[in-house]
């Protein structure tokens, strides 16, 4: 059985129909000025021709002004961008470029080099002073060694000359500075015992320490003063000793027959005596 439709009112909207609306006339919006076509412009865009040509941009459409931050200074030819308060220049691709970030001692100089072939120039000046000084001294120390060369000397025998125990080996000019012992400290330091040195210098005749006459305890040959003094070191009863170089004089003359003299007490070593003669005194001694 079929199925029966609806009853349905067909309400047709004619002009002799009652209750006819008539539609609204449609009015075009009023119209803007337009600026005038600018030089080298994009042709009129055809309506007609849209869906050919694909969507069209006019230029001379009533667009905004560009800001500031968007305008084109003549000076550069394309956009700047404003970062904070300052204008940077962008470039043609649109890209902005960042200023580099200031780093303290990138690029200073001193004294118109940079900083690191500053510091290594200062280096080698450096080196090249403490160079100089050290070689000036050692320069300086063996030519005053060379100012007073030592005499050769005889290391056996009984003549002839032993190691001089002072310098300089001649006679010094009246006003020049006194001798000084060769090759040993003032005073020197004995295994057992200290002694003053004096250059030159002997007791005088008639000594007497604490009443008693100063003789020589002990008569030897030795050929270095140094030797003369350790020999008379660990010596109790020895004072000091009067050490002659001129083995000639002192030991083959027969008189003292020695040039290493040990003495019994302790004196003023102030008589005058040769060139190659020195005095050695015990520091601290007591006499038993």
């Amino acid at each position: 059985m079929a199925a029966q439709l609806p009853n349905i009112n067909v309400i047709q909207d004619t002009p002799t129909s009652p209750n006819h609306a008539p539609a609204p006339i449609y009015t075009a919006p009023a119209t803007t000025s337009r600026s005038p076509p600018l030089e080298n412009s994009a042709p009129e865009v055809h309506l007609a021709n849209r869906e050919v040509e694909g969507l069209q941009v006019d230029p001379n459409g009533p667009y905004p002004q560009p800001t500031t931050s968007e305008s084109r200074p003549a000076a550069y030819g394309f956009p700047y961008f404003v970062v904070g308060k300052q204008a940077i220049p962008g470039d043609e691709s649109g890209l902005i470029p960042v200023p580099l970030e200031k780093h303290s001692g990138v690029g200073k100089r001193t004294c118109g080099m940079k900083r690191r072939t500053f510091i290594i120039v200062l280096v080698v000046v450096v080196i090249v002073i403490i160079c100089g000084a050290v070689g000036g001294g050692v320069g300086g120390y063996y030519a005053k060694q060379n100012s007073n060369p030592e005499p050769p000397y005889v290391t056996s025998g009984t003549s002839g000359m032993a190691k001089l125990p002072c310098s300089p080996a001649s006679a010094t000019a009246p006003g020049a500075p006194a001798a000084t012992p060769r090759e040993l400290k003032q005073p020197y330091l004995a295994r057992g015992a200290t002694f003053n040195i004096t250059c030159r210098r002997g007791e005088p005749a008639g000594t007497k320490n604490n009443g008693r006459p100063v003789v020589n305890l002990g008569i030897f040959t030795e050929y270095t003063f140094k030797s003369c003094m350790d020999r008379c070191a660990n010596l109790t009863e020895c004072g000091g000793v009067a050490y002659g170089a001129n083995l000639t004089d002192m030991v083959q003359d027969g008189d003292p027959g020695g040039n290493c003299l040990l003495k019994n007490g302790t004196w003023d070593a102030s008589a005058n005596r040769d060139t190659w003669f020195a005095s050695g005194v015990k520091q601290n001694f007591k006499q038993s």
